[in-house]
């Protein structure tokens, strides 16, 4: 899943998620913006490592879910941030949240912030790509076969 977010410098939160994802499980990964100054992949809590991000610009932020193998990668404009094991483990998506502000210092969020370019698509398995290609190319040498 991806998509971007403006961010205005009107407002600073303490923590904000433009990005959350759970599962038939619950939680299963975050992005956060910490202070307004910090991205940060939140799987089980919020990693110590972040990226600092700017204000007053477009954020490309995504989220990349394995779930043969339970992990997911977040990426803050292209660039991956961390990745690590799902919080609680599923076998799907089924709750996305586009927004959610945790703010403990100020009166509230003002119009702030803006998202756009919202994505969700599903990835094939590379086993799955190779076995739709073994199927058309043994279709193509039984035609071969039978025409002659």
């Amino acid at each position: 899943m991806k998509h971007s977010v403006y961010l205005d410098d009107t407002d600073v939160w303490d923590f904000i998620s433009p990005m959350a994802l759970g599962g038939d499980n619950g939680f299963i990964a975050q992005l956060a913006i910490i202070d307004g100054l910090t991205a940060n992949l939140g799987l089980d809590g919020v990693s110590p490592v972040g990226v600092p991000i700017s204000t007053e610009r477009w954020i490309d932020l995504e989220l990349v879910l394995d779930f043969p193998t339970q992990t997911v990668e977040g990426f803050v404009d292209g660039v991956s941030i961390g990745s690590g094991a799902f919080a609680n483990p599923t076998e799907q998506l089924s709750r996305i949240e586009i927004f959610h502000i945790f703010d403990f210092t100020s009166t509230g969020p003002s119009n702030s912030f803006f998202v756009d370019d919202l994505t969700i698509s599903a990835v094939p398995l590379p086993s799955t790509v190779f076995l739709v290609l073994g199927g058309l190319l043994a279709l193509v040498g039984r035609r071969e076969l039978v025409g002659e």
